[in-house]
């Protein structure tokens, strides 16, 4: 099943009347076609909501390495070593 994503957004901005565009978070086994890499360090995961608002990127297990809370709520310990690790 295909989820046309940019028509949903726009469903969700004209029927909610948002101020900042929606934004989505998915797992996937391959990077979707287009969709880059997120680029440079982010101190907390949290970050990347801010950042989705502006486009879509990827991150992995590595970008998430700085936040503590992040690493243990995603049970990202293991993919990424010890946390904090840079």
């Amino acid at each position: 099943m295909t989820i046309d994503y940019p028509a949903l957004a726009r469903s969700l901005d004209q029927s909610l009347q948002l101020q900042v565009p929606p934004i989505a978070v998915c797992l996937a086994d391959q990077v979707p076609a287009g969709v880059k890499a997120f680029a440079g360090r982010a101190p907390a995961g949290c970050a990347f909501w801010q950042e989705a608002a502006k486009g879509a990127f990827v991150t992995s297990a590595r970008d998430h390495d700085l936040c503590a809370i992040g690493t243990f709520t995603r049970a990202l310990a293991d993919r990424v070593g010890s946390v904090g690790a840079g």
